[in-house]
């Protein structure tokens, strides 16, 4: 099965994107803004597909996307993790990202 992941590089993605690899069932696509700072995963990288981009600009990460064609698309990723952010405004953008995610997987 072809896997989309964001949020690998987060606590939660990054555990379960190790899961998905322990099945050697998977060909799975990581969303990561910068690889080169994703130090959880960074043993991994090289055996998935990264897409390079941002959940706030979707659009720029279509093509790519759509050259993968996703089976499944699991959206772990969340801005504003850390304690001093979780009553900070800043985590409404979250919600129209997951959004546009969503139309975005749609239409690919």
């Amino acid at each position: 099965m072809r896997i989309f992941l964001t949020g690998a590089s987060g606590f939660v993605g990054s555990f379960f994107l190790r899961n998905l690899l322990d099945t050697g069932e998977h060909e799975i696509a990581i969303l990561l803004r910068s690889p080169e700072t994703a130090w959880r995963i960074k043993d991994i990288i090289p055996v998935v597909q990264v897409i390079r981009g941002s959940l706030s600009q979707p659009y720029a990460f279509e093509a790519p996307l759509k050259d993968f064609q996703p089976q499944v698309i699991v959206h772990l990723a969340w801005d504003g993790v850390l304690g001093s952010d979780r009553n900070a405004a800043m985590q409404w953008r979250n919600v129209p990202d997951s959004l546009e995610l969503v139309e975005l997987a749609a239409k690919v």
